[in-house]
């Protein structure tokens, strides 16, 4: 009987069982989730330290999926040993657990920053519901917060945590706040909002050492600046892949895969962030069903799901639509209209939209949402925009030609890798 094992606890892991278990019924599936938790939804952590949601919400199911496909799982026990020739994984507790395939989302620990102080209490990674759970179990005697994040996550940390009335600063090693997904101006009114409920951001910076006995009592930044903390959150999801350190897999940190997500061993699988790849813009269950594919030796069906993550504050909406990673070949369109707090910006690849971000537009999420699944032609979205910036009468469409500097909008072309690393450090 084929044994087929999984490591982690991404939602992922719940596509391919799924996949699985509708050719095979008969192989055996075990799941190892290095947290007390079944698979859960990491994009969920922030409501759950807010207040808006329980732990219940955040699994991506119950005991009862597993249950019902028949699938031994294995909550809080994190690999140690990973025997890639002879086929075995060993646990904390020393059990071992043999495969004939090994399916890999997680390892347990997550890679942090490499800084004097990183071991002492106090300090969390935005990806881990464990440690969520612990911080939201600190909240009532825990009043300053240090944010280390360049991505949605971390602000939507800092937003669940400036509700509840914390003492909250962003740290981000960027020119400015989500230099990724927005421009300067856009950025600009974010911050504003985040001031108006009292958070702090520092640009261009990182925290270069976590100051206290045994406990974070404050940081020093990269600048020197000593801010007082009593918990340091780091957006932190790329797993820590060191324990594959023996086998032919790690280089680097990240493990090299095929379209298939398939490693240099074909009996093992490497899904989520862990995976080198130039896939990274396809959906956990994107990623999932091509593996899963692969190991049935079904045809891959065209499963493609298009990535919708809305952050809501204080009456600003933000929205990510779609691929909005940088990447050869893709033009940016965006526009912001100072007015109205409004920005769009959209991804256009070979033609066709790929992506798009939205600022104070909800209005218009789902219909951008349909041109992006169906990737349609640029001449469509132009289209929309129009339409949409019709809505101002004081905001330029792209047929206006206005050239406004702040008004204006603009096309731009992105390279390999996205924005240049700013050279200088300033508060």
């Amino acid at each position: 009987m084929k044994k087929i094992l999984f490591v982690g606890y991404s939602p992922a892991i719940i596509t391919a069982i799924e996949k699985i278990r509708a050719v095979d019924q008969t192989c055996e599936i075990t799941l190892i989730s290095p947290e007390p938790y079944y698979p859960y939804n990491s994009s969920k952590l922030d409501q759950l330290l807010g207040k808006k949601c329980s732990l219940h919400d955040v699994l991506a199911r119950s005991k009862d999926f597993f249950d019902t496909h028949r699938v031994h799982v294995v909550l809080g026990q994190k690999p140690v040993r990973f025997s890639l020739r002879k086929n075995y994984v060993t646990t904390e507790d020393k059990e071992q657990y043999p495969f004939d395939i090994l399916v890999l989302t997680e390892t347990g620990d997550v890679v942090l920053p490499n800084i004097k102080g990183i071991t002492k209490e106090g300090i969390y990674a935005s990806s881990r519901l464990s440690q969520t759970k612990r911080l939201y179990d600190l909240l009532p005697i825990t009043e300053t917060f240090i944010i280390q994040s360049d991505s949605l996550c971390g602000l939507r940390f800092a937003a669940a945590l400036l509700k509840q009335e914390k003492d909250v600063s962003l740290v981000t090693k960027k020119e400015y706040l989500l230099q990724d997904i927005l421009n300067e101006e856009a950025s600009a009114y974010l911050v504003s909002v985040l001031e108006s409920y009292g958070g702090q951001t520092y640009t261009r910076n990182i925290v270069s050492e976590i100051l206290g006995d045994s406990d974070a009592k404050a940081v020093r930044l990269r600048t020197g600046k000593v801010l007082a903390s009593q918990a340091v959150i780091f957006d932190a999801e790329q797993p820590d892949v060191r324990v594959l350190k023996d086998s032919p897999l790690e280089a680097d940190g990240t493990v090299s895969v095929n379209a298939s997500f398939q490693t240099a061993l074909d009996h093992v699988f490497v899904i989520g962030p862990a995976a080198e790849t130039d896939k990274k813009h396809l959906t956990a269950h994107e990623q999932a069903v091509l593996a899963t594919a692969c190991i049935t030796g079904e045809e891959s069906s065209s499963e493609k799901t298009t990535a919708l993550n809305t952050f809501d504050f204080d009456g600003l909406n933000l929205t990510l639509i779609g691929q909005t990673l940088p990447g050869e070949g893709i033009r940016l369109v965006e526009h912001f209209d100072q007015q109205q707090k409004m920005y769009r910006r959209f991804y256009i690849r070979g033609g066709k939209l790929i992506g798009a971000v939205l600022m104070n537009s909800p209005q218009d999420i789902e219909e951008i949402t349909a041109l992006a699944s169906r990737e349609a032609p640029e001449s469509e979205v132009t289209r929309m925009w129009k339409v949409t910036d019709a809505r101002s009468d004081t905001e330029p469409t792209p047929s206006q030609g206005d050239t406004d500097d702040t008004e204006a909008s603009k096309s731009t072309e992105i390279p390999v890798g996205g924005p240049a690393e700013p050279s200088s450090d300033t508060a």
